[in-house]
Parts: structure tokens; sequence; C-alpha cells
């Protein structure tokens, strides 16, 4: 579902496979949205025999799907699903395996790791290593599916999706607000003791440790994992 990172900017990428083209658009969103969602994409062409293993990020992702279905199988936890509207993965510590049944047609949502509940108003504990229908989810999802068939640009159907998330779902905003704090730290230094951030933040190391579950859906040991796995995959490619 993300191919081609892109932060800060927006940006256009055309892959060419033999006779096939690959578009992909990517979009942060500014302002306070932008501490709950990481990024809005836009995905559209036809790879042949494509089957890629996508590390865990621990964001939580929701795709509207809008061309031919796709099978995304969680590798060692949870069922596989096979998505004809739409797919909702949950924070997840091991990879995803992506197998587009024909062409790829869909317009995305990247959460931060603490904004699941904002974005979709769900507990993120409750979708942990899951991948679930997004309609039957996310209550909101059908309505923007019919709005997003009707759009003609990658532009506008990430303008729709942008004015969509733009007011937050009801959430503890104290609560939020240390474990976004707690994975700032996490993400500036994955190795550094959890125990240590929970001190700073003035709160018991358990204590951090249930509310950042409820936040998250992840532990902090879990996602510092995670964290340190893709600044190593970043180095590498």
């Amino acid at each position: 579902w993300r191919p081609f990172r892109c932060r800060g900017r927006i940006r256009r990428v055309r892959a060419k496979y033999g006779r096939a083209v690959f578009e992909y658009v990517s979009r942060q969103v500014g302002g306070e949205t932008g501490r709950f969602v990481e990024e809005i994409w836009f995905a559209r062409g036809r790879i042949t025999g494509v089957r890629e293993r996508i590390a865990p990020t621990g964001s939580t992702v929701a795709a509207f799907v809008l061309g031919d279905p796709i099978l995304q199988t969680p590798v060692g936890q949870g069922t596989a699903l096979l998505a004809d509207a739409g797919f909702l993965i949950g924070p997840h510590d091991r990879p995803i395996v992506n197998e587009p049944q024909g062409e790829t047609y869909c317009v995305g949502i990247v959460t931060t790791p603490v904004g699941c509940r904002p974005t979709l108003g769900l507990a993120p504990a409750t979708l942990r290593g899951r991948i679930v229908d997004l309609l039957q989810a996310w209550p909101r999802a059908a309505g923007l599916r019919r709005e997003l068939s009707s759009c003609r640009t990658p532009a506008e159907a990430l303008d729709l999706i942008e004015a969509a998330v733009r007011t937050p779902e009801p959430f503890d905003r104290k609560a939020f607000a240390r474990c976004e704090a707690a994975v700032g730290q996490l993400s500036a230094e994955p190795t550094r003791p959890v125990s240590d951030i929970a001190t700073g933040l003035r709160v018991s190391h358990g204590y951090l440790d249930r509310q950042f579950g409820e936040q998250v859906g992840l532990s902090p040991r879990t996602l510092a994992r995670i964290l340190r796995m893709c600044r190593l995959l970043e180095v590498i490619d």
C-alpha cells in the first residue's frame, strides 16, 4: 500500500513495467491532522505477478479498493482477507503479503502510530494483527467509497479523503499527548529504555505500557523494535 514513501511534500511516481504504468501519489496532511494521519495516497495500475511482503510500521492502514480485489494476508497472525471494497490493517509487528488480483486501484489512509482512534474512531488494540473489511469496521467508509468512485483525478480523490479526516473522532487528548511524546522519543532513539521515557513523562513504566497499548495497539518495546527495523531498511534501500 506504500510502494514509495514520501515525507513533507506531494510526489507523483510513474513506474513503467513493459506496457504497464503504475501511478502512485502521496500527500501529507498539515495542521493538527498531521498528528493523526501520516499520509494519504492514491495508487492505480497493473503490474503482473505481484506478491510482495510489506514490512510493519506500527501504523493502521485504511484502503478503499475501487478496482479489482486485493488479497491481504498477515504473516503468522490473523486471517487473510480478499478485499473487493476496502481493507483495514490494524497495528501489526509482522509482515503483510499484498497480492493484487488484477488492476490496483486504491485510495488509502496511513495513520500515525497514535492516530487510529482520532482518525477512525476505533480502538487500535482490538485491531492488532488483524486485517478486516473496511466498510464493516468504519461506519463512514461506505459513503466515502461512493464519493471516491466518482472522482476523476488523483488530486480530487486525495482532496476528498483529506477533507474527511480533518475533523477528528473523540479521543482522550491527555493520553494521546503522552503516548505521542513517547512515540517521538522512541522514533528519535529506538534503543532508549522505556523506563527512562516513562520517568521523563512522570508515570510508571507499567502505566505507560498500559496506556501505550490502548492508544497505539502495541507495546513500547514492540514499536521500538519496528522502528529499528524501519531505520535499517531505509539505510539498506
